[in-house]
């Protein structure tokens, strides 16, 4: 059984959720902290690369700016 994590701030919730309704069933969108390294991972696959660069950076700017990891 997979588990999902929950991030307990609203704005990351909020952009992350935000970004998979964007993406629909056109692909996937992985938060998670990574289990070797002091930081957080942001994967996201789709079709559209423009799409999903912009996904990123807007995932990851909240992230930068919420939590201070780069």
């Amino acid at each position: 059984m997979k588990i999902k994590k929950k991030y307990t701030n609203d704005e990351i919730n909020n952009v992350i959720n935000k970004s998979k309704d964007i993406l629909k069933d056109t692909g996937r969108i992985i938060v998670r902290p990574s289990g070797t390294e002091p930081l957080i991972r942001v994967m996201i696959e789709g079709n559209d690369l423009t799409l999903i660069n912009n996904l990123l950076e807007d995932i990851s700017c909240v992230i930068e700016n919420k939590i201070g990891i780069k």
